[in-house]
């Protein structure tokens, strides 16, 4: 289940104050990341939103299926 994005970013924002210069997001198929919450593939959008973090210097993610890998994520 994704959880939702406002809590995602809630949380990154909590890190990026409190020091954090890396984020791991690790999910069993990250790429379908908000499918289940409202149809569509919201992980550009997140990822988008939390590379915006001035604090945050590099985001790693783990755990996706090549084959659902999208341009959009590939230019994020």
């Amino acid at each position: 289940r994704s959880i939702p994005m406002d809590r995602l970013l809630a949380s990154a924002e909590k890190l990026a104050v409190d020091g954090i210069k890396e984020l791991v997001l690790v999910a069993q198929e990250r790429t379908l990341y908000g499918v289940d919450l409202n149809g569509g593939k919201k992980l550009p959008e997140l990822l988008t939103k939390i590379s915006h973090k001035e604090c945050i210097e590099s985001i790693r993610h783990l755990y996706f299926y090549p084959e659902e890998i999208t341009d959009e994520h590939i230019s994020v």
